[in-house]
């Protein structure tokens, strides 16, 4: 729109609406309409998939989608339900089992995401840096560090911004934990802010 990124107008919209917070994500590869769309090296990226993943109440979004849908030329949005542990390092609750798994046989796995700014250090180091750090030392089954391209969580003001190193302090960093439920909220390093 006029220039800007749609995701950087899509997370603007979301915030003065008083969404909890929102993640611009950038594609490196994916498919829209049957058609693949790849980046590539020191380009812009403008036909690569992106994904904005927002928090927020489940009314206060549902009601955004249709403006949100006005933004884009061909949108696909998803709801899931998700629970706040935590925000600006203060403990809201520990994460819940999710519902037992059914009768595939499969074991259930529990997907716990942690968003954060580039800027934000935990005994001088970034914090994504620790948290993996710490989840391997635990024991987790898996973890990943994303850089997000914009964003912003709460009053924090956005980040973001075209730069060339990923990690830098003025992009959002996401942390993707996956493991057995049970092991989640004994694992989470819950002393990390």
């Amino acid at each position: 729109m006029f220039g800007v990124p749609a995701f950087e107008v899509m997370c603007e919209l979301l915030r003065r609406r008083g969404v909890g917070g929102a993640t611009a994500l950038a594609g490196v590869d994916g498919t829209r309409q049957g058609r693949r769309q790849r980046a590539h090296f020191f380009s812009r990226h403008g036909d690569v998939p992106m994904m904005v993943v927002a928090v927020g109440a489940g009314q206060q979004l549902g009601a955004l989608l249709p403006e949100l849908g006005d933004l884009l030329r061909d949108p696909r949005m998803t709801l899931d339900r998700v629970q706040v542990c935590k925000r600006d390092g203060e403990l809201i609750g520990a994460p819940q089992a999710p519902p037992a798994g059914g009768d595939d046989g499969l074991a259930p796995w529990q997907q716990l995401t942690v968003y954060a700014s580039g800027a934000s250090r935990h005994d001088g180091q970034p914090l994504h840096r620790t948290l993996v750090r710490r989840l391997l030392a635990a024991g987790i089954s898996g973890a990943t560090t994303q850089p997000g391209s914009w964003g912003f969580r709460g009053e924090h003001g956005p980040d973001g911004g075209q730069h060339l190193l990923p990690f830098g302090e003025h992009v959002p960093a996401v942390t993707v934990v996956v493991d057995a439920p049970a092991r989640i909220p004994a694992r989470s390093p819950s002393s990390t802010s």
